[in-house]
């Protein structure tokens, strides 16, 4: 009970003491946190009053475990994926040099040179548009292969990527289910930065900002000044991502309140497969004390799949138990990192969840092996 009230008042302040386990994935190179509790309930019209909160829609409501990324993608990130995609982008688009919903802002893209403008830090996070944002996971979910195939297929299917006769856009509207990342939902980016199972005793609950707390944070300031989230009328911004070190959301999530305003999978109406749902605030956002500040619970955007200025956070699925090595494969390499970390004493190998490592541990991961 102590733990929780000393918790409670850290969260009233805006400042959230998460203690989710973080993992880095070595495929996509970002840190993950497991979202859990599968099947807690959507908001209510109390705790989302705004445009999501009224007519009958909901959001926040997942029924299965998934992971998301603790950061957005930062410029370091995306020029990976620039480089390794700027042939097949000549070849599709016909252009040598790069275009805004491409390198977005911050990466240089000429035949000659691609790189990080100099002005820009590395770790500042990256704009594109929601279509390349696609074809960033395709190639992610394909183990960054360097040939088309890899960038067009497994998540979205780009040969959907098109805008017929008529001016209808026909993106696939979700990803493949059995996807490895893919761009989370409108509901899992809602639980990831608002849903706290521990709050009502338990019960869980939403609270009405991305940090842990129903205070909001403060914008324009330097944390040794007293700021709180990536955002602000101010030359210094936007900073590097996780700058905040202690905002995050119940599960772990930086910068769910500033840098950009993140691109979701969702689409707001079926009618138009060429509009997505966007959540967050943006960088520029000095607001404030206003109930429509779009990190507010319920508070949505949407842009067009082609438009740029927004970024991308994350959504994966959860690793089997026993793929020790994160490589998305069960084998014998897994076998000597359990050996390693049980010899150890590591109890991340702790698989009956007892405290301590014993012949019921390599009982129950050879169980998951063959399984």
């Amino acid at each position: 009970m102590q733990i929780n009230m000393i918790r409670f008042g850290v969260l009233a302040a805006g400042l959230c003491t998460c203690s989710v386990a973080a993992q880095t994935d070595p495929t996509s190179g970002f840190e993950f946190v497991t979202v859990g509790d599968p099947g807690n309930r959507h908001t209510t019209d109390e705790e989302a009053p705004g445009p999501i909160g009224t007519g009958g829609i909901y959001i926040g409501g997942v029924d299965y475990e998934y992971r998301i990324s603790r950061t957005e993608v930062t410029l370091e990130q995306w020029l990976e994926f620039v480089i390794a995609y700027y042939p097949f982008y000549v070849e599709r688009t016909g252009r040598i040099f790069g275009t805004g919903d491409f390198g977005g802002i911050g990466i240089h893209v000429t035949p000659f040179d691609i790189s990080i403008d100099s002005e820009f830090s590395e770790h500042r996070f990256a704009f594109m548009s929601w279509e390349y944002a696609a074809y960033y996971v395709n190639w992610l979910h394909n183990g960054k292969v360097n040939e088309l195939w890899a960038f067009e297929t497994g998540v979205y299917d780009a040969s959907t990527f098109y805008r017929d006769d008529d001016g209808v856009d026909h993106h696939q509207a979700t990803h493949h289910p059995d996807a490895r990342y893919w761009l989370p939902t409108l509901d899992e980016w809602a639980k990831a930065g608002y849903w706290d199972p521990e709050m009502d005793q338990g019960q869980g609950g939403y609270w009405k900002y991305p940090n842990g707390s129903n205070t909001e944070s403060i914008p324009s300031l330097l944390p040794e000044d007293g700021g709180q989230r990536n955002a602000g009328h101010a030359s210094i911004w936007p900073v590097d991502v996780q700058t905040f070190q202690s905002v995050q959301s119940p599960w772990g999530v930086f910068d769910m309140a500033g840098g950009g305003s993140e691109y979701t999978e969702t689409v707001p109406s079926a009618t138009n497969l060429g509009t997505r749902a966007v959540m967050g605030s943006s960088h520029s956002d000095s607001s404030f004390g206003e109930p429509s500040s779009m990190h507010v619970l319920g508070m949505i955007s949407s842009a067009g799949v082609y438009h740029t200025g927004n970024t991308l956070r994350l959504a994966s699925a959860v690793p089997h138990r026993a793929d020790l090595d994160r490589n998305w494969k069960v084998d014998w390499f897994d076998v000597k990192y359990f050996l390693e970390r049980y010899l150890a004493g590591d109890l991340s190998v702790d698989f009956d969840g007892d405290g301590d490592l014993d012949i019921n541990d390599i009982q129950v991961f050879l169980g998951l092996m063959n399984g």
